[in-house]
């Protein structure tokens, strides 16, 4: 798999170039802004994408014909595009971390513990595996045409889970939402953690074998 994941970090280094600038200035946005974190949706609306694009580049070139010629499993080839998107959150969650702990550090004077960062990570990594989770499976058994029907059904749906957790959280909109989510607390917040890692498991398996049924 370490050489779909080369093909695929190339293929972003080329067609993402864009995408990868817009995740930077609404991140810096965020940070600097950072009593709005409405900014904070769409670096991870933008990296949900990264995954969908390499498929669209990849049906245009027959990859997904030609890919059977090589030595690799399908499970592999599905797992690649799910390690994309965790590496994808993974580095957009640690700068947003990293973020506000220099602004704490030298700009605004309020120090934020190595646990409240942590904390922030994961809100931040569960948040971005929300709409790859979601729109995988369908991808890589449909195809990327039909699945971005299923896209704008999955923005639908989180603007407006984030507007019902605000309003439950005793604010309005993403800014109440994500000014709970960035303080985790007790029990509840690992117990979401665990339902997270399930839930991206569950839709990993699911893709490989709607994968499999694939006749390619």
């Amino acid at each position: 798999m370490k050489g779909l994941l080369r093909k695929d970090f190339y293929m972003m280094k080329s067609y993402c170039k864009g995408s990868i600038l817009l995740v930077l200035i609404f991140l810096g946005a965020t940070i600097v802004a950072h009593e709005n974190y409405l900014f904070l949706l769409y670096p991870f609306l933008i990296v949900s994408l990264f995954p969908m694009t390499l498929l669209s580049y990849e049906e245009q070139a027959g990859w997904d014909r030609y890919v059977g010629a090589f030595p690799y499993s399908k499970a592999a080839v599905v797992s690649s595009k799910y390690v994309v998107a965790l590496l994808s959150t993974a580095a957009v969650a640690l700068i947003f971390a990293a973020g506000l702990l220099i602004r704490g550090a030298f700009v605004s004077g309020e120090r934020i513990s190595l646990e409240t960062c942590l904390g922030i990570f994961l809100s931040m990594m569960l948040l971005g595996i929300l709409s790859p989770g979601l729109l995988l499976p369908f991808l890589l058994r449909f195809g990327v045409a039909k699945g971005r029907v299923v896209f704008i059904c999955v923005v639908a749906v989180l603007a407006a889970a984030v507007g019902a957790l605000g309003s439950i959280a005793g604010g309005s909109g993403a800014d109440a939402f994500f000014l709970t989510a960035l303080n985790p607390v007790g029990v509840k917040f690992w117990l979401f953690c665990l339902a997270g890692i399930l839930y991206y498991a569950l839709s990993w398996g699911l893709a490989i074998w709607l994968y499999r049924k694939k006749e390619l």
